[in-house]
């Protein structure tokens, strides 16, 4: 497009350069050839013969006829090209135009076209979202009926086991255990034939007690010896006792690892367990 207004420029511009040179070229001729029919009339007239005045008027009336008719050529050519250059001029301004108007609208032709592109780029993009969330929706809603399914299987049962609660006889209640309150107790053992027996059990911490009692029920107790007994003590009730490690011959402590358990027969109070302990 660029080179096509090149050529009609530069073909405008031949022309507009050519025409003032060809119309003088004309207006020369033409001058040319008026001045050469005035001196064929001057020639004519200075002959010796003397002519008639008829002749010599019709003479002067010939070339001022020639004379006319050469400057309508003249100006019927000067016209002619003052015609082909307004055309010229204007077909070179109307394709200027043309060619303007047309860069713009392609222009705003590539522009439509750019955003168009970009719309279709954003609707596809915005498609495929809504498709996904569909899907989604779908999935979800799926899990939905699942879910109520399972509720109303779950509701039905729920429903069945309280039906069949309701169906069977109520128990009669059990009696709850009496809680007997711990009681500690300290005591002395002696050697029985029957094994071991307490001594005597009293609520008054002394310094020969040898026993820590924890009485759990009206027949039953749980004993522990005291750590800090000395060897002389230990000697008379060390057959209630199970030693698992140390000397019972050379110790300065004990540690109780499990309690022994006593028995009540009658008023004496018997050992069914040993109490578990380590001597250090």
């Amino acid at each position: 497009m660029k080179r096509l207004f090149l050529m009609i420029v530069a073909i405008a511009w031949v022309g507009l350069s050519t025409c003032p040179a060809y119309a003088e070229e004309t207006k020369t001729e033409a001058s040319k050839t008026e001045q050469s029919q005035k001196n064929e009339v001057a020639d004519s007239l200075k002959t010796p013969k003397e002519p008639k005045a008829d002749n010599v008027g019709s003479a002067q009336g010939v070339a001022s006829v020639a004379a006319e008719k050469q400057s309508r050529e003249v100006t019927t050519k000067e016209t002619m090209i003052a015609t082909i250059v307004l055309v010229s001029l204007a077909l070179v301004v109307s394709l200027l135009l043309f060619w303007l108007v047309w860069r713009k609208l392609n222009h705003q032709l590539s522009r439509v076209y750019g955003k168009m592109n970009e719309m279709k780029t954003n609707l596809k993009y915005n498609v495929q979202k809504i498709e996904d969330l569909q899907t989604r929706i779908s999935s979800c809603e799926k899990k939905v009926e699942a879910l109520h399914s399972e509720l109303g299987a779950l509701k039905n049962d729920l429903s069945r086991l309280i039906s069949e609660m309701q169906a069977q006889p109520v128990a009669e209640e059990i009696a709850a255990p009496p809680v007997y309150q711990v009681k500690t107790w300290y005591g002395m053992y002696e050697s029985s034939r029957n094994g071991f027996s307490v001594k005597y059990i009293t609520t008054d911490k002394e310094t020969t007690s040898q026993f820590i009692i924890y009485q759990t029920s009206e027949t039953s107790a749980e004993f522990a010896i005291i750590e800090t007994i000395s060897n002389d003590l230990f000697s008379g009730a060390k057959e209630a006792c199970e030693v698992l490690d140390g000397d019972p011959m050379n110790f300065i402590k004990i540690s109780v690892e499990r309690k022994g358990q006593l028995m009540l027969e009658g008023n004496t109070w018997k050992v069914t367990e040993p109490v578990q302990i380590r001597l250090y």
